[in-house]
């Protein structure tokens, strides 16, 4: 995450400034999370809660955001079932939100078929999948 953020919100990018950052996680930010949450206070806002929950949902104001970057845990033990539950997050917003840009990250390229029937799924306008097993074999 600490790269993420230093990259995304680099001050050379275009953009940064009026750029800011939304991270929903079920768990309560660790320490680690918190010194990046304090060093990005003014662009990077954390919220305890699910995509999952319309509430959440609304309380982040997915419908008021122009992308959604959904990340994939590299050290997860079990890789299908990680991909299977950022696809469910894809539907729900989805569901919620046509219009928004999501970049989902996948680790394993045969779930990426599974994306593409999703609802408002649309490559053209913008939706990607970056798969971390295609990028290891370049």
């Amino acid at each position: 995450m600490t790269t993420f953020l230093r990259d995304f919100l680099h001050k050379d990018r275009d953009q940064a400034e009026e750029l800011d950052v939304i991270i929903i996680n079920r768990k309560v930010p660790d320490i680690e999370m918190e010194a990046l949450l304090k060093r990005y206070y003014a662009k990077v806002k954390y919220f305890v809660g699910t995509v999952m929950n319309v509430a959440d949902l609304h309380r982040v104001q997915v419908d008021k955001a122009t992308a959604c970057l959904i990340i994939a845990d590299k050290e997860c033990p079990d890789p299908d079932g990680d991909d299977s539950a950022n696809i469910m997050r894809v539907i729900s917003i989805k569901n919620f939100n046509q219009r928004i840009r999501i970049l989902l990250q996948l680790l394993h390229y045969k779930n990426k078929m599974n994306v593409a029937s999703i609802p408002g799924w649309s490559a053209k306008d913008g939706d990607e999948i970056i798969c971390i097993a295609e990028l290891k074999l370049g």
